[in-house]
């Protein structure tokens, strides 16, 4: 179930994109499927939840997924605020092509990338693989830099590519501090290469360096800080 909650949005997301074949017809079928999607996306979310919470204990597959307290917590805010959002887009995404201003091939777009949008992000809140967690918070920019300019117009497409160069910037400094997480992990664990998975980097929190983990935190900070549009590094909101 924990890898369904994964498989899901990458799927309605493929699904949404298939639809681009049906041309002027595919208004209905895609928004069938995006409503299916994301509907399945918070009933699975919660049940992860709420199976980790009755059960006590931390919710994992393997090494390489990982939901603790913090991220059962986050996968539960994704999956309400996903859920509400793509509710709202029904009807917003169906004026837009009522009057215009998208077509229904662009909508197929639209409700693709807004799946593949979920699925970095469910991807960033269960990884316990350092760098694969960041290529997924990279991931995210790139899903969501094609909503941002889904009209096609000017001023949206500069919107998009003024996200893209700030946020990569941004997320380059948080691999930095990533980086350093898994330098300093690796040099006082037993098994050096364990160091990229941040539940066994947890168990040997008391070796590490607090200099360094301190520069870290400081380059993890500006550089996700950027990413979420944290002051005062907002600059593309």
């Amino acid at each position: 179930m924990f890898a369904l909650l994964l498989l899901t949005p990458l799927l309605f997301s493929l699904l949404c994109f298939a639809c681009r074949k049906q041309g002027h017809s595919a208004t209905r079928t895609v928004t069938v499927l995006h409503s299916l999607g994301i509907t399945l996306l918070v009933i699975l979310a919660l049940w992860v939840v709420q199976t980790a919470a009755d059960a006590g204990e931390i919710f994992a597959a393997g090494l390489w997924l990982h939901i603790d307290g913090l991220g059962g917590l986050f996968l539960a805010i994704l999956g309400v605020i996903g859920f509400l959002t793509g509710v709202y887009s029904i009807g917003y995404m169906r004026h837009e092509v009522a009057h215009g201003e998208l077509s229904p091939v662009t909508l197929c777009d639209y409700y693709g990338f807004f799946h593949l949008f979920l699925f970095t992000m469910l991807l960033v809140v269960t990884s316990n693989n350092l760098i694969v967690m960041w290529a997924a918070i990279e991931a995210t920019t790139l899903s969501s830099a094609f909503l941002v300019g889904i009209y096609g117009q000017r001023s949206s497409l500069e919107a998009a590519w003024k996200y893209i160069i700030i946020c990569t910037v941004g997320v380059a400094f948080g691999l930095f501090g990533t980086v350093l997480v898994y330098a300093n992990a690796a040099s006082v664990m037993p098994q050096a290469e364990m160091a990229i998975f941040w539940s066994e980097v947890l168990k040997q929190s008391s070796l590490l360096d607090p200099t360094l983990m301190l520069l870290a935190f400081v380059f993890v900070l500006i550089g996700f800080g950027t990413k979420t549009g944290l002051f005062p590094m907002h600059a593309w909101l």
